[in-house]
């Protein structure tokens, strides 16, 4: 955690200098794939993401971005396989899991400020996960930081000189980290953003 906000302080004399830059907030449904949707299947409407984004260039925005998606399903009695190794367990099933993303992202923007603009890039940085899951008397909860990395595309549009309406499709993936396998979720972000 000290290393990102160290790597975040470096960046804002970037940021001053920036071409213009924006602000944004978006709502995030997420839908797991991947080792996530073996252990979490449903589509979550639980999501909430912070956007910076500093114009280095016409085309070249640097920033960072922080979210909160959860997942959640219930799971009828099944055997289940306590991590452990110490045996396995029979019975209903909740099974949760909370992302934390902090990255600092990278974007190539396509379109003249002001107009409608496409963008492409990528962020990197680390995801805090808390996975759990319930069955009768029983918790298991492992919590761990992960390296991850989120491509991502989306347009930028505006309403009017100050204000952006702004959608953005992202996958994210964080590498397996201790008791926790491999994080990767597709996430469609819609909301609005503010120079």
């Amino acid at each position: 955690m000290k290393k990102l906000l160290f790597s975040l302080a470096l960046l804002l004399p970037i940021f001053s200098f920036s071409q213009g830059s924006y602000f944004g907030m978006s709502y995030q449904v997420s839908l797991p794939v991947g080792n996530t949707a073996d252990y979490i299947s449903t589509v979550s409407g639980r999501g909430f993401g912070i956007d910076y984004k500093g114009f280095v260039t016409p085309e070249v925005a640097i920033g960072g971005m922080i979210g909160w998606n959860v997942f959640y399903e219930a799971i009828d009695a099944e055997l289940y396989d306590i991590p452990s190794g110490n045996g396995s367990a029979y019975g209903q099933q909740w099974r949760y899991i909370n992302s934390f993303p902090f990255l600092l992202t990278a974007d190539y923007f396509l379109g003249d400020y002001g107009d409608k603009r496409f963008f492409a890039g990528l962020g990197l940085g680390a995801y805090r996960v808390y996975q759990r899951l319930d069955m009768g008397i029983y918790t298991y909860e492992p919590r761990e930081w992960m390296f991850g990395l989120a491509p991502q595309v989306g347009v930028l549009v505006p309403m009017n000189r100050d204000a952006y309406f702004h959608t953005t499709l992202r996958f994210n993936y964080g590498f397996e980290s201790g008791d926790i396998d491999a994080l990767s979720y597709l996430t469609l972000a819609a909301g609005f953003a503010w120079n």
